[in-house]
């Protein structure tokens, strides 16, 4: 997981007893992720979403999970448990993952967060991106 974001974020959303952030996306580069909307088919794309909670019990058992789904579709081609670790407070988590797109074909693709309490969904971001060829 990219150690340093560089990026503003923006308004929060509401996820029950949880907050997220926007979720970025993009390529991981010598430690930082650097946001994208193109990604070169066969590059790992990287995903940072912050979780806060004014209850730390309630944040330590959120969970967020990461799926690619293609333009059209409703079923996730990649889903992965994003891995989670402290945030600037202990109101704060950090959640990031990264996917292959080795085997994603080129075109345009949602990457969408859904944060979990208890297994049960209570939010989603989302941000489009393409998966393109190597010039």
């Amino acid at each position: 997981i990219p150690r340093a974001m560089r990026v503003p974020v923006g308004a929060l959303r509401a996820a029950g007893p949880l907050q997220l952030s926007d979720l970025i996306v993009g390529i991981a580069e010598k430690g930082k992720l650097l946001p994208r909307a193109r990604i070169v088919k066969g590059s790992a794309l990287s995903a940072l979403i912050e979780v806060m909670s004014g209850d730390p019990a309630q944040l330590a058992a959120a969970r967020a999970v990461l799926e690619v789904l293609p333009a059209g579709s409703a079923e996730p081609v990649r889903r992965v448990l994003m891995a989670a670790r402290t945030g600037s407070s202990d109101t704060i988590l950090m959640n990031g993952a990264e996917v292959s797109t080795a085997e994603l074909a080129p075109g345009r693709y949602t990457a969408s967060v859904v944060a979990t309490l208890a297994g049960q969904p209570v939010g989603r971001v989302s941000r489009v991106f393409e998966v393109v060829l190597a010039p």
